[in-house]
């Protein structure tokens, strides 16, 4: 009988659980984009594409990547952040990307070199 209470409490639990990581990340076409400029693998672009859904075009990727490169002025310490976490399942949390800004930048990439491997 407990047996039958364990389990009907564990799919009670698997059906209420919060929405994952996975579900939570946001991908873009604009991401996948600039993972083809930066010579990312193709099983990596391949799973990324699986996730978006389709691949972006070559006409669609240069557009995107010259609009964003004209609206974009981000500090070197945003874009370091961006580039070490792209692609990286895991999440920094604004505390702590405040803390790595108000690093110096050589103290910024050795901490990012720590946590993204």
């Amino acid at each position: 009988m407990s047996v039958l209470f364990t389990a009907a409490l564990f799919s009670m639990s698997v059906q209420t659980n919060p929405v994952t990581v996975e579900q939570q990340y946001q991908y873009s076409n604009q991401e996948y984009c600039a993972l083809v400029r930066q010579d990312a693998s193709k099983q990596m672009l391949s799973a990324y594409a699986d996730k978006l859904g389709f691949v972006p075009a070559k006409a669609e990727c240069k557009a995107l990547l010259s609009a964003a490169r004209s609206q974009i002025t981000e500090t070197s310490a945003e874009r370091q952040i961006r580039e070490f976490s792209r692609g990286s399942i895991r999440k920094l949390t604004p505390s702590v990307i405040q803390q790595l800004k108000a690093m110096s930048e050589q103290e910024r990439l050795a901490e990012l070199q720590r946590i993204f491997g």
